[in-house]
């Protein structure tokens, strides 16, 4: 599972990334939880498994 973490910019927003490719900037501190408690989410919930065609 990719890390993700958020962090305060200089002016006041935030900033959330998750791995090391996916930047999201410019956010307010409500929006950055926000996206962090969904992706943890998203994350957490099982793979639904693919039907086998025979």
């Amino acid at each position: 599972m990719p890390d993700v973490r958020k962090e305060k910019t200089y002016d006041g927003r935030w900033t959330v990334f998750i791995g090391s490719q996916v930047v999201v900037t410019d956010l307010t501190g409500l929006d950055a939880e926000a996206l962090v408690s969904s992706y943890k989410k998203v994350i957490a919930a099982e793979p639904v498994s693919s039907a086998v065609v025979s």
